[in-house]
């Protein structure tokens, strides 16, 4: 099989081009995504979707623990008030 010059260059720049681009991914994929990219918003969103008062429930959580904590730091005392 007998290729022309024409040929063999078009087939070089293929081989070329689809080496490139394998080396391109590879390296896309090898660097660290940086914050706030388009993954992070879609993950972000797939979180809230899942669970829309979160940040509510895990404040109130932090506030039942600190009312607990007084609670039990301060006993109520049992003072009757005279009328």
């Amino acid at each position: 099989m007998h290729l022309s010059s024409a040929a063999w260059v078009i087939l070089i720049i293929f081989v070329v081009f689809i080496i490139a681009l394998n080396l391109n991914l590879i390296f896309a994929f090898r660097k660290k995504h940086q914050d706030g990219d388009w993954v992070d918003k879609i993950r972000k969103a797939n979180q809230s979707a899942a669970n829309p008062w979160k940040e509510e429930d895990e404040n109130y959580e932090k506030l039942s623990n600190k009312v607990k904590e007084i609670k039990s730091s301060n006993p109520p005392t049992d003072q009757k008030t005279s009328e």
